[in-house]
């Protein structure tokens, strides 16, 4: 399955350095989105799963991010998602890990 949402949310800096090249933020958010079942056709013909197509989506979850600047306006990024998903009946509780690089530009 596959899921496509639109997310909200809200970020705490919990902690930092004096300088501000390491931070850590805890928070949390909403979203809403559409879950799709077998988006790409892969499973065969007699395989029924009974979920249709695919359902409507919508939940809350509590996000902790890490941001560790490297040079003045580049940070690495590293983050945790775990969201509670109240309609979907393929899973209602889930994990998402994320690391990335942020460029601000000023």
């Amino acid at each position: 399955y596959a899921q496509i949402a639109a997310i909200g949310e809200w970020m705490y800096r919990l902690v930092g350095t004096r300088n501000r090249a390491v931070n850590l933020y805890l928070g949390g958010g909403m979203f809403i989105g559409y879950e799709a079942y077998d988006p790409f056709g892969k499973l065969p013909e007699y395989f029924e799963t009974g979920l249709g197509d695919g359902s409507f989506l919508y939940g809350i979850h509590a996000k902790l991010e890490g941001e560790f600047f490297i040079w003045r306006n580049v940070a690495i990024v590293l983050g945790g998602r775990l969201p509670v998903n109240f309609t979907s009946p393929v899973s209602k509780l889930n994990y998402h890990v994320s690391a990335g690089l942020r460029i601000n530009l000023k």
